[in-house]
Parts: C-alpha cells; sequence; structure tokens
C-alpha cells in the first residue's frame, strides 16, 4: 500500500441521502456524525454513529442518509463510489 495515497471522506449533509455500490466484505466507518444504513435484499437497517463501522454481510446496493452532518469512509472490495445521490426516500 502507498503511504502517500489519500483517503477521502464523503461528507454527507443533514437529511442528505446516497446510494452506495455495496457488496460482501465491504463496509462504512463513521468517522462523524450519525447516519442509517440499509442494503438492498436485507431486512436489517443499521444505525452508525462516529467511531462506529460496519461490514456488508450480502451484495446489494446500499442507501446511506445522515442524522446530522457526518463524514464516512466507504471501505474494502476496491472502495465502492458513491453511484448517485437519491432523492425523497426517508428511514
Amino acid at each position: 500500500m502507498n503511504a502517500s495515497s489519500s483517503l477521502e471522506l464523503l461528507r454527507l449533509r443533514k437529511d442528505e441521502i446516497r446510494r452506495l455500490r455495496g457488496g460482501r466484505g465491504r463496509g462504512i466507518a463513521v468517522f462523524e456524525g450519525l447516519v442509517w444504513i440499509t442494503v438492498d435484499g436485507d431486512p436489517r437497517d443499521t444505525i452508525l454513529g462516529a467511531g462506529q463501522s460496519h461490514t456488508f454481510e450480502r451484495d446489494g446496493a446500499v442507501v446511506v442518509q445522515a442524522f446530522v452532518p457526518s463524514a464516512l469512509l466507504p471501505y474494502g472490495g476496491g472502495h465502492p463510489q458513491p453511484t448517485q445521490a437519491a432523492h425523497g426516500a426517508h428511514a
């Protein structure tokens, strides 16, 4: 791993919703704030606060909503990239 490579936090405004590419073994670490996470096909939802992380157990699209301004880092499996902003969805 190159120590000079930088990882950029994904910053979400309060109530902002983002859709990410998920996948088994990938996950999200929250550095600031509080977020709700759901994975397509998984009946369980997850709420994470600053200092917490979650690794996905199945493949599927991931939706993240910030309850407050938040900063998170998607990790694993080639670093999932945001696919689009989702509008109008609520937890």
